[in-house]
């Protein structure tokens, strides 16, 4: 997106002429200019849909006069209140309500059908302004607000000018079932911000800076999805996508990433049935120090932004809450219900990493160096502390790798029941490959290899 002052389209124009914009009545000093339904008063300058040209009322015999500057790349956008959308962005609000519609071929179209009526829009050239929206020329002293679909023009004073250039443009709702921040909060600014804009200390790369502050803005600008997600993935420029991974029973998880100078911002999708369950932006910078004010300022409030030592993290989370259910539906049919249990402190991190789908685990004793491998620590405090409970609930659940150390953990424990056994079986004869390790090779396998394996130590 990209903020636009002026929405009228004339190409070509001389001195003294224009396709769109005539004089009204006689041509004398006094007459005022007619341009798309609105009367401009001699004196005002109005500037062209090319963004580079602009128009003024002289009235008299030069009635009006157009710049001639030339414009290689006239926007193909959708413009609703003044901002314009690039062709193919799904984050354009409808003019005439809070849903959220796609630009194709500078048209808005494909949009949500929430129930949310608005009072009616207006057009102004190929610009739409929601109600209550409106524009001004460029010396501030004429402007024009859409009242119930009309414009009404006329005088404005400095401060109703200021205002109005003040409100923001309505955000379009989150489609539907899907929970996360404000839509508001994720919408980005106009352009992406500059590291000129902050006087980056010297011993900061500034093109390297422009670089990560391109990437949040690219980000921010693709959020939320409105198509589906492997085609919204392919729209973002400059993002890195992994083969999907299969979790088992409907579920699959898509990991991709954005590479930056300072930063890099990983992104994490769970599907079911090829649906969104969950979207998970997490991003990580160094020299937080630094560049903590210029980096939270280009991330905004949608993000939760922790940070250690010199390094910042911002984490964005989207939920399906229908899907997710749709999801836990499925496992519950399939491996059994995850049950209510109390997690101690202690146990908190080790609980929600083998329990998370996006916890990228692996299965062995040891890898390289003699390091264990993710999970295996985890899944031994759960045994260690005789939860059982826990482990039940991560056997059930929707990570792979942790259902095979559960099972694992259970048998050696000697706690297995029938149903525990059962379920056991059941992962460990799944068609699934999971990621495993023996000393320096790393690799995939499938859950049979992978759980004798682990039987075999």
């Amino acid at each position: 997106m990209r903020a636009m002052f002026a929405l009228l389209a004339i190409c070509g124009c001389k001195s003294g002429e224009s396709h769109d914009v005539s004089p009204l009545g006689p041509a004398d000093d006094r007459s005022p200019c007619l341009s798309g339904g609105i009367e401009f008063p001699v004196g005002s300058e109005f500037p062209t849909l090319d963004d580079c040209n602009s128009c003024t009322c002289n009235g008299g015999k030069t009635a009006v006069f157009c710049t001639l500057v030339y414009c290689p790349h006239p926007p193909t956008g959708c413009i609703v209140n003044e901002v314009m959308y690039d062709d193919g962005a799904s984050n354009v609000p409808d003019p005439n309500s809070c849903n959220c519609c796609s630009c194709i071929g500078g048209q808005i179209t494909r949009c949500s059908t929430e129930s949310c009526a608005r009072p009616p829009a207006c057009k102004y050239g190929e610009a739409y302004y929601q109600d209550g929206h409106g524009f001004a020329t460029r010396d501030g002293d004429f402007s024009c607000t859409c009242r119930a679909g009309a414009f009404s023009c006329g005088p404005s004073s400095p401060r109703a000018v200021s205002d109005a250039s003040s409100e923001v443009t309505a955000p379009c709702k989150l489609p539907e079932g899907l929970s996360g921040p404000e839509p508001a909060l994720l919408l980005p600014s106009p352009q992406p911000l500059r590291a000129a804009e902050f006087s980056p200390p010297s011993e900061i790369d500034s093109r390297g800076l422009d670089q990560d502050l391109s990437l949040i803005w690219q980000l921010r600008h693709a959020l939320p999805p409105r198509s589906s997600v492997r085609a919204w993935l392919h729209g973002i420029p400059g993002i890195s996508r992994e083969q999907p991974l299969e979790l088992g029973y409907g579920l699959e998880r898509i990991d991709a990433g954005l590479l930056g100078h300072y930063g890099t911002c990983d992104v994490r999708i769970l599907l079911i049935h090829d649906e969104l369950s969950e979207l998970r932006v997490e991003c990580s910078f160094d020299e937080w120090r630094l560049l903590e004010n210029t980096l939270r300022t280009a991330l905004g409030p949608a993000f939760e932004i922790t940070s250690d030592a010199d390094r910042g993290r911002a984490t964005l989370r989207l939920n399906s809450q229908r899907m997710q259910g749709v999801a836990r539906t499925t496992l519950d049919a399939a491996l059994g219900p995850v049950l209510d249990a109390p997690v101690p402190p202690k146990l908190t991190v080790a609980y929600e990493l083998l329990s998370s789908p996006f916890s990228r685990l692996v299965i062995g004793t040891a890898c390289a160096n003699g390091i264990a491998p993710l999970g295996r620590p985890e899944t031994l405090a759960l045994a260690f502390a005789k939860r059982f409970d826990l482990l039940r609930n991560v056997l059930s659940g929707s990570n792979p790798e942790a259902r095979i150390y559960a099972a694992w953990a259970l048998d050696q424990a000697k706690a297995f029941t029938w149903r525990d056994r059962l379920i056991a079986e059941h992962v460990r004869h799944s068609a699934l490959e999971v990621m495993t390790c023996s000393g320096a090779w790393k690799g995939p396998a499938t859950s049979e290899v992978a759980a004798a394996g682990l039987e075999a130590r």
